[in-house]
């Protein structure tokens, strides 16, 4: 559809009421795996662009994802199931 780009991404995503410290360490611990040096170059090597962001701006991304690609859905007939 004209307008639009379509990209892939990839994350973590726990279980609502998960405590802070474990999203944290969580977080913290694959930032410091997906930053080694060897790993890094693997997922460039695979067309992986590692990014490392917060809990804030994952889900933030997943929300501007959603209401991108909600109203097209719409528009077209695309139905959850």
């Amino acid at each position: 559809m004209p307008g639009y780009e379509a990209t892939s991404w990839n994350g973590f995503a726990v279980r609502a009421g998960t405590p802070r410290a474990v999203i944290d360490r969580l977080q913290q611990d694959t930032r410091k795996v997906i930053f080694v040096p060897a790993v890094k170059d693997k997922l460039f090597d695979l067309g992986i662009e590692p990014i490392g962001s917060t809990p804030e701006q994952f889900a933030a991304h997943i929300r501007a994802e959603r209401d991108k690609w909600i109203p097209l859905f719409r528009k077209i007939g695309i139905q959850p199931q």
